[in-house]
């Protein structure tokens, strides 16, 4: 594990964007619990499909003190995969689809990026934390611009939902 003066993006020339200005960050149930519950006053929340979705009022994120993560050890799966963020994440029944991309103004990163092994192990880790560990998880890599994106999404679920079908009735 990382330590924080192991943190790349201290050397950030944009100011961490990405934390002081936190914008829909996935959390599994636990890691929600764990790193902001208790400022749940200063956050929007979303709850979808046992996912809690982030984003800061004003402040951006409420673990960020000056310019330090005061969570850093223990911080949640998403913000280990930055650059990576998880997109769109579908379930339907025990079959999640997890798509990710790297559309970001990050000057780090092609530093920070990890290998695609890594990511789909953070990935699936965090649809086992998020959905339990009976789930089928396929991880998608999201390499189309946004509004492509959003019929692979249309495309994606209607496969899935074949599958579904045609896994009950046999």
């Amino acid at each position: 594990m990382k330590r924080e003066t192991d943190n790349a993006c201290t050397a950030c020339e944009i100011n961490q964007g990405c934390c002081t200005n936190l914008l829909s960050l996935k959390l599994s149930k636990a890691e929600f619990e764990k790193n902001f519950l208790c400022h749940h006053k200063s956050l929007l929340i979303k709850e979808y499909l046992g996912i809690y979705e982030v984003s800061g009022q004003r402040n951006g994120c409420p673990n960020w003190s000056g310019d330090l993560c005061t969570v850093y050890e223990t911080r949640p799966i998403e913000c280990r995969l930055f650059p990576y963020t998880i997109g769109e994440v579908l379930r339907i029944g025990q079959l999640v689809v997890m798509m990710y991309h790297h559309r970001t103004r990050c000057p780090q990163k092609l530093r920070l990026l990890a290998s695609r092994a890594e990511v789909v192990d953070m990935l699936k880790s965090f649809a086992e934390n998020a959905f339990g560990r009976d789930v089928r998880v396929v991880i998608v890599p999201d390499i189309f611009p946004l509004r492509f994106a959003r019929l692979l999404k249309r495309l994606i679920y209607k496969i899935a939902r074949t599958i579904t079908k045609v896994t009950h009735r046999t």
